[in-house]
């Protein structure tokens, strides 16, 4: 029986700590003023992905939600030759 009892110590005081974690993780969100969110998954260069209904701008701050999957399909602007010109991000 003690066994038992150890373990669903151990159990709960994972799950607790799971818990804390996934509060601490989801609030980060909550402090920051973003400029535009996905609503839907698709085109970074599709206004129907976004709220409000536009393209990202440069110096938007962007939070892609995550049930939602955007393709970034637009040329980059950055002077960095080895950055991206195409990527899903979830």
């Amino acid at each position: 029986m003690t066994q038992y009892k150890s373990s669903a110590v151990v159990l709960i005081t994972f799950l607790v700590a799971i818990s804390t974690i996934a509060q601490d993780h989801n609030h980060h969100a909550h402090d920051v003023d973003f400029s535009i969110r996905s609503i839907h998954s698709g085109a970074w260069s599709d206004t129907q992905t976004w709220e409000p209904p536009r393209i990202p701008k440069q110096g938007d701050r962007v939070l892609i939600s995550s049930e939602t999957t955007v393709g970034f399909d637009v040329k980059s602007t950055t002077a960095d030759p080895d950055a991206p010109h195409s990527m899903d991000v979830s």
